[in-house]
Formats: C-alpha cells, sequence, structure tokens
C-alpha cells in the first residue's frame, strides 16, 4: 500500500487508520523511523514484556520514570522550537 501523508507545520504525520489496523499499530503506539537510502522506514515497535512485574511494580516504575513538575512543558517548548 502507497500512500502519501501531509507533514504539519509541527512535523506531525498521521496514519490512515486502515493501515494502523493492518500493522497492528493502536492509538498511543509507538514505531521506530528509519533512514534507508534516502527513504524513511517507519516499523512497529515490539510491545515490551511487562508480564515479568506485577501491576504494583508495574505502577511503581511508570511514576518513578514520570516527568515531573515542569519537566514536560519544558521538553515540549525543546521540542515545537526544533531543537
Amino acid at each position: 500500500m502507497r500512500t502519501a501523508l501531509i507533514v504539519s507545520e509541527r512535523g506531525r504525520i498521521a496514519l490512515p487508520a486502515l493501515l494502523m489496523k493492518r500493522m497492528g499499530i493502536g492509538n498511543g503506539g509507538v514505531v521506530t523511523v528509519e533512514e534507508r537510502g534516502g527513504r524513511l522506514i517507519l516499523t512497529p515497535a515490539a510491545p515490551a514484556d511487562v508480564e515479568m512485574y506485577t501491576a504494583e511494580e508495574a505502577g511503581q516504575l511508570l511514576r518513578k520514570d514520570a516527568f515531573k513538575g515542569t519537566e514536560r512543558k519544558k521538553l515540549d517548548a525543546k521540542l515545537s522550537r526544533g531543537k
């Protein structure tokens, strides 16, 4: 399947719903992008195996890795400036 995608002013693209479904990419899913021979290759990222953690342990890890205070706003500001 070949389709044209529009890049927004912020550098974002939207994948067509049919393509997302066929590739098993859900809302909030992660893809990797690779530059190869003048082309961009998008690949669905393999989900991390979290079954080895209890729900409580996974929650603790997520809280530990979460952005604190204004960190998210600072990161978003940097990304929107292209840095």
